[in-house]
């Protein structure tokens, strides 16, 4: 949704949702976890995170700015 509003780009938004679906099998494929698979996705996979939350940051600012200060 995010992406197809424009607030992310497609590449990020591909991201996020692969570390959804790692995250799901984290918490309930937990005895069949490849901890070198873990670590490999750990080491490369959280920038993303920063990525996110800098375009969050990016639409709060701009949503104050587009708001109307009731004097």
């Amino acid at each position: 949704m995010l992406a197809r509003e424009g607030v992310i780009d497609e590449g990020t938004a591909g991201t996020l949702v692969a570390a959804i679906g790692f995250r799901n099998v984290l918490a309930h494929e937990y005895g069949h976890v490849n901890y070198d698979e873990v670590y490999e996705t750990l080491q490369t996979g959280l920038s993303v995170y920063d990525t996110y939350s800098q375009t969050g940051r990016t639409v709060d600012e701009e949503d104050e700015l587009n708001t109307p200060i009731d004097r």
